[in-house]
């Protein structure tokens, strides 16, 4: 546990609401509850309301982190097990994980589209054209407007 941590546990500042270890303790998580009403916590997160901190391991096992949420991340009702990943196929499983590529956000998508449509009209000169608009084949949607809505869009 990071020594920060500990200290705001120790002083009654938080509280461990769960934790769990994948992988023989190779991966590790823990939800910690912040308590919002003491000045010093609330001196740290200004006027945010972020009650809840989950800090885990990455896979490559190089560095904690800890993200703030504003909600529980896990569900109370949930039944709390450990499961021990077998050593023949934890290479495997963790080649697949390495492999696993992020989404990208829809503000990402939604502003490569923009810049495309832009440069498309000639109002983004020298913009690269990353991302190309074509109309779906039946239409995004179920119904006929849609198929008309995405030939509009596609220029």
């Amino acid at each position: 546990m990071p020594s920060d941590l500990a200290a705001l546990i120790d002083n009654g500042l938080a509280d461990i609401e769960t934790a769990g270890a994948l992988r023989g303790g190779r991966d590790v998580w823990m939800l910690v509850r912040f308590k919002l009403t003491d000045p010093a916590v609330s001196e740290v997160f200004a006027e945010e309301v972020v009650p809840y901190g989950l800090l885990s391991n990455n896979h490559a096992r190089g560095r904690v982190t800890c993200v703030l949420h504003q909600m529980v991340i896990t569900c109370r009702s949930m039944r709390r097990a450990t499961v021990t990943i077998p050593d023949d196929i934890a290479p495997a499983l963790e080649a697949y994980l390495a492999d696993q590529r992020p989404v990208p956000s829809l503000t990402s998508v939604v502003h490569d589209a923009l810049a495309a449509f832009l440069a498309e009209r000639g109002y983004l000169p020298g913009a690269a054209k990353r991302l190309k608009l074509t109309p779906a084949r039946r239409g995004s949607g179920t119904r006929s407007t849609s198929t008309d809505h995405d030939a509009v869009l596609a220029g």
